[in-house]
Protein backbone atom coordinates (compact mmCIF):
# COMPACT_ATOMS: atom_id res chain seq x y z
CA UNK A 1 0.00 0.00 0.00
CA UNK A 2 1.45 3.40 -0.72
CA UNK A 3 1.45 5.92 2.06
CA UNK A 4 0.31 9.08 2.11
CA UNK A 5 3.83 10.99 1.54
CA UNK A 6 2.86 10.11 -2.15
CA UNK A 7 -0.66 11.44 -2.33
CA UNK A 8 0.35 14.15 -4.29
CA UNK A 9 1.91 11.96 -6.91
CA UNK A 10 -0.75 9.25 -6.78
CA UNK A 11 -3.45 12.37 -7.47
CA UNK A 12 -1.00 13.54 -10.91
CA UNK A 13 -1.07 9.48 -11.74
CA UNK A 14 -4.81 9.34 -11.33
CA UNK A 15 -5.20 12.39 -13.27
CA UNK A 16 -4.11 11.03 -16.27
CA UNK A 17 -7.70 9.16 -16.79
CA UNK A 18 -10.09 11.53 -18.30
CA UNK A 19 -13.31 11.46 -17.01
CA UNK A 20 -17.05 12.63 -17.53
CA UNK A 21 -18.33 15.14 -15.31
CA UNK A 22 -22.02 14.88 -13.63
CA UNK A 23 -23.52 17.67 -11.30
CA UNK A 24 -25.18 14.86 -8.51
CA UNK A 25 -28.49 16.92 -7.15
CA UNK A 26 -31.17 16.75 -4.52
CA UNK A 27 -33.75 19.34 -2.74
CA UNK A 28 -34.09 19.66 0.63
CA UNK A 29 -36.57 22.36 2.56
CA UNK A 30 -33.86 24.88 2.42
CA UNK A 31 -33.09 24.31 -1.37
CA UNK A 32 -31.14 22.94 -4.04
CA UNK A 33 -28.47 20.49 -3.22
CA UNK A 34 -25.51 19.44 -5.04
CA UNK A 35 -22.09 18.97 -5.84
CA UNK A 36 -19.64 18.51 -9.33
CA UNK A 37 -18.63 14.42 -9.25
CA UNK A 38 -16.72 12.84 -11.70
CA UNK A 39 -16.91 9.18 -10.52
CA UNK A 40 -20.18 8.40 -12.22
CA UNK A 41 -20.68 4.81 -13.55
CA UNK A 42 -23.50 2.53 -15.05
CA UNK A 43 -23.40 -0.42 -12.46
CA UNK A 44 -26.49 -2.67 -13.93
CA UNK A 45 -28.92 -2.93 -16.45
CA UNK A 46 -30.87 -5.65 -14.48
CA UNK A 47 -32.15 -4.02 -12.53
CA UNK A 48 -31.16 -0.43 -13.76
CA UNK A 49 -28.34 1.01 -11.56
CA UNK A 50 -25.66 3.77 -11.50
CA UNK A 51 -23.34 4.64 -8.67
CA UNK A 52 -20.70 7.37 -7.96
CA UNK A 53 -18.54 8.01 -5.19
CA UNK A 54 -18.56 11.54 -2.89
CA UNK A 55 -16.34 12.80 -0.21
CA UNK A 56 -17.52 11.39 3.25
CA UNK A 57 -16.92 14.92 4.53
CA UNK A 58 -18.05 17.07 1.77
CA UNK A 59 -20.90 19.50 2.98
CA UNK A 60 -23.62 19.00 0.35
CA UNK A 61 -23.05 14.90 0.49
CA UNK A 62 -24.57 14.14 3.95
CA UNK A 63 -27.44 16.43 3.15
CA UNK A 64 -28.26 14.68 -0.38
CA UNK A 65 -27.97 11.61 1.90
CA UNK A 66 -30.23 12.27 4.10
CA UNK A 67 -32.54 13.20 1.36
CA UNK A 68 -32.13 9.57 0.09
CA UNK A 69 -33.25 10.62 -3.71
CA UNK A 70 -31.13 12.05 -6.46
CA UNK A 71 -30.52 13.62 -9.68
CA UNK A 72 -27.06 13.00 -12.24
CA UNK A 73 -27.29 15.48 -14.94
CA UNK A 74 -24.41 14.97 -17.20
CA UNK A 75 -22.94 18.08 -18.23
CA UNK A 76 -22.43 18.81 -21.55
CA UNK A 77 -19.25 21.01 -22.86
CA UNK A 78 -20.59 24.66 -22.64
CA UNK A 79 -21.15 23.70 -18.76
CA UNK A 80 -17.78 24.20 -17.18
CA UNK A 81 -19.61 27.13 -15.21
CA UNK A 82 -21.92 25.08 -13.90
CA UNK A 83 -19.19 22.65 -12.90
CA UNK A 84 -17.35 25.19 -11.03
CA UNK A 85 -20.29 26.54 -9.31
CA UNK A 86 -21.61 22.90 -7.85
CA UNK A 87 -17.44 21.94 -7.11
CA UNK A 88 -17.27 25.50 -4.33
CA UNK A 89 -18.50 24.63 -1.27
CA UNK A 90 -21.53 27.36 0.20
CA UNK A 91 -25.24 27.94 0.08
CA UNK A 92 -24.88 30.05 -2.85
CA UNK A 93 -23.79 26.79 -5.50
CA UNK A 94 -27.23 27.59 -7.36
CA UNK A 95 -26.78 31.04 -8.24
CA UNK A 96 -26.52 31.56 -11.90
CA UNK A 97 -27.56 27.61 -12.63
CA UNK A 98 -30.69 27.30 -14.56
CA UNK A 99 -33.07 24.02 -13.64
CA UNK A 100 -36.60 22.59 -13.13
CA UNK A 101 -37.66 19.74 -10.70
CA UNK A 102 -37.82 16.41 -12.25
CA UNK A 103 -39.88 13.75 -11.54
CA UNK A 104 -38.78 13.28 -7.96
CA UNK A 105 -38.53 16.54 -7.17
CA UNK A 106 -34.45 16.59 -7.54
CA UNK A 107 -33.02 19.54 -9.90
CA UNK A 108 -32.14 19.12 -13.42
CA UNK A 109 -30.08 21.16 -14.86
CA UNK A 110 -30.93 23.11 -18.31
CA UNK A 111 -28.49 22.50 -21.18
CA UNK A 112 -27.93 18.80 -19.26
CA UNK A 113 -27.17 16.07 -22.23
CA UNK A 114 -28.55 13.39 -19.80
CA UNK A 115 -30.35 13.65 -16.97
CA UNK A 116 -31.10 9.90 -14.20
CA UNK A 117 -33.18 10.35 -11.23
CA UNK A 118 -33.77 7.77 -8.52
CA UNK A 119 -33.61 6.43 -5.31
CA UNK A 120 -30.03 5.84 -2.87
CA UNK A 121 -30.18 1.84 -2.21
CA UNK A 122 -26.93 1.50 -0.88
CA UNK A 123 -24.16 3.49 0.56
CA UNK A 124 -20.30 1.71 1.66
CA UNK A 125 -17.69 4.13 3.07
CA UNK A 126 -14.19 3.23 1.53
CA UNK A 127 -11.55 5.20 2.83
CA UNK A 128 -12.60 8.95 2.98
CA UNK A 129 -15.29 8.39 0.52
CA UNK A 130 -18.57 7.00 0.43
CA UNK A 131 -19.71 4.79 -2.58
CA UNK A 132 -23.53 5.27 -3.39
CA UNK A 133 -25.60 2.65 -5.49
CA UNK A 134 -28.59 4.19 -7.11
CA UNK A 135 -31.68 2.26 -8.23
CA UNK A 136 -32.52 4.14 -11.21
CA UNK A 137 -35.95 5.39 -11.52
CA UNK A 138 -36.53 7.16 -14.71
CA UNK A 139 -33.91 9.11 -17.38
CA UNK A 140 -33.65 11.03 -20.46
CA UNK A 141 -30.86 11.71 -22.76
CA UNK A 142 -30.13 14.45 -25.55
CA UNK A 143 -27.87 15.20 -28.13
CA UNK A 144 -24.30 16.91 -27.54
CA UNK A 145 -20.85 16.65 -26.45
CA UNK A 146 -19.74 15.85 -23.17
CA UNK A 147 -17.65 17.78 -20.51
CA UNK A 148 -15.14 15.96 -19.43
CA UNK A 149 -12.29 16.21 -16.87
CA UNK A 150 -8.30 15.47 -17.14
CA UNK A 151 -4.85 16.66 -15.33
CA UNK A 152 -7.32 18.96 -13.20
CA UNK A 153 -9.12 20.23 -15.43
CA UNK A 154 -12.24 20.75 -17.77
CA UNK A 155 -12.07 20.03 -21.35
CA UNK A 156 -14.08 19.19 -24.11
CA UNK A 157 -14.52 16.22 -27.09
CA UNK A 158 -15.65 15.90 -30.47
CA UNK A 159 -16.95 13.08 -31.77
CA UNK A 160 -16.27 14.39 -35.74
Amino acid sequence: MVDTAHVDEFKIAAGHYATGVVAVTSLSDEGPLGFTCQTFTSLSLDPLLVSFSATHGGSSWPKILAEGIVAINVLSNEQTQVANALARSGSEKFAGVSWAPGENGCPLITGALATIEGSILDVARYGDHDIAIIGVDSFSASRGEPLLYFRGNFGTFSSE
